[in-house]
């Protein structure tokens, strides 16, 4: 099951954070997609801001059909760790997540 999010206007602080410019205990303190250990939890954010619409949208299979969401549900309860790629593209970052 090939999850993607098209990620758009963020800047360099989403993806590597900005932990060395502030304070641990800073509001303005930024933990960046490189800064988490798993790929299941990248996915848990990128999940959680495309709920949200702030410039991450969410496609799930080919069709994006409710279908391919439960089937990526049963997948996340198995606990299986997704494969994770960050791509580059004009205007805007794809991030891929495979579950198996």
């Amino acid at each position: 099951m090939k999850v993607t999010f098209t990620i758009q206007g963020k800047t360099d602080a989403f993806y590597h954070g900005n932990a060395d410019q502030y304070p641990p205990d800073s509001i303005m303190r930024v933990k960046g997609l490189s800064e988490y250990t798993t790929h299941t939890e990248r996915f848990t954010r990128l999940q959680d801001l495309s709920r949200e619409n702030l410039g991450v949208k969410m496609r799930v299979g080919t069709c994006n059909a409710f279908r391919d969401r439960v089937e990526l549900n049963q997948l996340i309860r198995s606990g299986k760790e997704p494969s994770y790629t960050l791509e580059p593209r004009r205007g805007y970052n794809l991030a891929t997540f495979l579950f198996e």
